[in-house]
C-alpha cells in the first residue's frame, strides 16, 4: 500500500474568487485564488500564502499566464497551514 509521504507537496484543491466578492467571510481563506475578470490573466494564489511550506512562486509555470499549461495553484504542504496566517 503507498502512502503519502508528509514532505510531499500537493496541488491543493481552491476556489476562484473576484476582487468584488472579496468583502465576504470565507470559511478557508487559504484556498482562494484571486481573479481579475478585466486582465485577462491567471488568478492569483493568495491562500497559498497560509502555508509556510510552499514551492517557489514561478516554479513550474508556463511562458505565458494566458497558455494552458498554467498552474494556477502553487504547490503545498499541507501539514505545514498556520492558522495565524489566515
Amino acid at each position: 500500500m503507498d502512502m503519502v509521504q508528509d514532505d510531499q507537496k500537493i496541488i491543493r484543491g481552491v476556489f476562484i474568487v473576484t476582487v468584488g466578492e472579496l468583502h465576504q467571510d470565507f470559511l478557508h481563506p487559504e484556498k482562494i485564488c484571486i481573479k481579475n475578470p478585466k486582465d485577462g490573466l491567471a488568478p492569483l494564489d493568495v491562500g497559498s500564502f497560509a502555508y509556510t511550506d510552499r514551492e517557489e512562486c514561478l516554479k513550474g509555470i508556463a511562458q505565458s499566464y494566458k497558455s494552458e499549461e498554467y498552474q494556477k495553484t502553487i504547490k503545498v504542504k499541507e501539514s505545514s497551514l498556520s492558522t495565524d496566517r489566515r
